[in-house]
């Protein structure tokens, strides 16, 4: 005997459940024309961060002990001989997070927009948008994100995921004596790694499903996949995320464009960076 469920239980939903070969159909319904397109942004956003999260990361240029202690671990491979080439070709193939970000968080996407939906790759927030307001945020909010960095920068837990590559400083082992290598990694941490970030997630993402999800649910699917792209990051940094996804999110729509959030995100990342090998190095 069926036994009836509540009038708001979810189980009275759609009977198409409850059809023969509903398994089949309910599969084949994913490429409806008024799902295709959500669908496959969040099959691919799920398959992208797994397999961006499960990249190894390079060895530890500190290694934080469980009793807090941080010892310097040289790079694999360091020795003085090495010309300023060859350490930054080191650098290049130790930053493999960075250029698994750029393969699956912008190429892909990227490939999907122009070739699969057949639209515009810069109407996914590229471009300044309001550009008053998003110069004035830039500005305003820079000293902002340099000062969370800066106290951020203070936590050893944060040693367990940054930074990205052993060889910042080029095998040196000051900021004064690695300066010029920390500026090239920067550069490709700021154009590579977080401008893919950005557009993955506030463009790709959260603008691609507005349409069909709305921009509240969109700004939630795109900080919750951001959230979990952060596990087993230090545990302040995953809370961090929730905040900045929805912080983020609402500026992208504010200012039409992913300008700010690459900027500031950007920002904080490299304070971070830098105040981690200041402290503890």
């Amino acid at each position: 005997m069926e036994q009836r469920q509540p009038q708001n239980s979810p189980f009275r939903g759609d009977p198409f459940f409850q059809e023969r070969w509903a398994f089949w159909r309910y599969l084949y319904g994913f490429l409806a024309p008024e799902r295709r397109r959500s669908a496959l942004i969040l099959l691919y956003a799920v398959v992208a961060v797994a397999l961006w999260s499960y990249i190894p990361k390079a060895p530890r240029l500190l290694e934080a002990s469980p009793t807090g202690e941080v010892a310097y671990v040289a790079p694999v491979g360091f020795s003085p001989d090495l010309s300023f080439g060859e350490r930054v070709k080191m650098m290049i193939l130790s930053s493999q997070k960075i250029w698994g970000a750029l393969l699956f968080f912008c190429l892909i996407p990227m490939g999907i927009i122009r070739f699969v939906f057949r639209e515009r790759i810069a109407d996914y927030g590229l471009g300044f948008g309001v550009v008053r307001l998003t110069l004035l945020m830039s500005l305003a909010m820079s000293p902002v994100f340099i000062l969370v960095g800066y106290f951020s920068g203070a936590l050893a837990s944060m040693l367990t995921t940054y930074p990205y590559s052993p060889w910042i400083l080029g095998g040196e082992r000051t900021i004064g004596d690695g300066k010029t290598f920390m500026a090239l990694y920067f550069a490709l941490y700021f154009f590579v790694y977080y401008f893919s970030w950005e557009f993955f997630f506030r463009g790709f993402l959260q603008l691609g499903l507005d349409s069909s999800l709305g921009s509240y649910n969109a700004i939630l699917i795109g900080t919750a996949m951001s959230t979990v792209a952060h596990f087993g990051h230090a545990f302040p940094e995953v809370l961090g995320a929730v905040l900045g996804g929805l912080f983020w999110g609402f500026w992208v729509y504010r200012t039409r464009s992913l300008f700010f959030g690459w900027w500031s995100h950007a920002l904080l990342g490299i304070a971070l960076d830098f105040m981690l090998i200041r402290n503890f190095l």
